[in-house]
């Protein structure tokens, strides 16, 4: 039964590439989104020469792109292996790195999914796969970095400030669970560095006018609602079950 699931989206077996790399100079490269129900892996060729400049797309074209139901995988790496092997169009594939973005905690390049039993360690796939370096990123970090590609034309602004150039950037985005990250500048290096936040976690806070009772009262509800916890956190307001939350209260 499980072969047959996975044949349903097996369709790329032997198929030519689309685009194939333009020059000996390009490399594989592969990387990943995957969340706690569905993974997606993209396969792109990459000249390693060409630049990257902030408020552009990334260079490199994509050669193929495949997602999967976790569900019926035991490890991303049975995944991983299925989409370099099968369905990625190219027989043979052998990128040279990897960035895997993963719904998780990473600590010393690994992560455990945090609402699925998979432990993702970077060092194993490196070996699995023959590859010189695999990164693993948590999934919000890879939404910062992606922050940095976004043109003019693309953002919608709060307020007439100019944005500073080398500023500290602050990304926060509510889906599952209320992502949060920061971009520090590196004036040596000339470029940005992301780091991690658990900061959806933070107390909730209620606020209000004068003697505005309305999100107090919506503290004591959560309270009542998960009453296994001492404290609410702004994930449990902010967010997609938040929404429901708020919902019921």
């Amino acid at each position: 039964a499980e072969q047959r699931r996975r044949s349903s989206w097996s369709r790329c077996e032997d198929k030519p590439l689309s685009h194939p790399p333009a020059a000996k100079s390009e490399k594989l490269v592969l990387a990943a989104e995957c969340g706690c129900t569905t993974s997606r892996m993209m396969l792109y060729s990459i000249d390693p020469e060409e630049p990257i400049v902030q408020g552009q797309l990334p260079p490199g074209r994509l050669v193929a792109e495949e997602r999967y139901p976790n569900i019926a995988f035991k490890s991303l790496t049975e995944i991983v292996q299925l989409f370099l092997t099968q369905d990625c169009g190219l027989k043979g594939a052998q990128p040279v790195v990897a960035v895997l973005s993963l719904s998780g905690i990473v600590i010393q390049n690994q992560c455990r999914f945090t609402n699925l039993d998979w432990v993702v360690k970077g060092s194993d796939l490196e070996k699995d796969f023959q590859m010189a370096r695999v990164e693993v990123v948590n999934d919000f970090v890879a939404q910062g970095y992606g922050t940095l590609t976004l043109g003019d034309s693309e953002v919608h602004k709060l307020h007439d400030v100019p944005p500073h150039p080398g500023g500290n950037i602050a990304v926060i985005g509510a889906g599952v669970g209320l992502g949060q990250c920061y971009l520090v500048s590196d004036p040596i290096a000339g470029h940005y560095k992301c780091f991690p936040s658990e900061g959806g976690h933070a107390e909730f806070g209620p606020r209000g006018a004068g003697s505005e009772e309305l999100q107090l009262d919506l503290l004591r509800y959560l309270k009542v609602k998960f009453s296994g916890w001492n404290r609410i956190s702004m994930e449990r307001v902010v967010s997609g079950t938040g929404i429901c939350n708020i919902y019921d209260f």
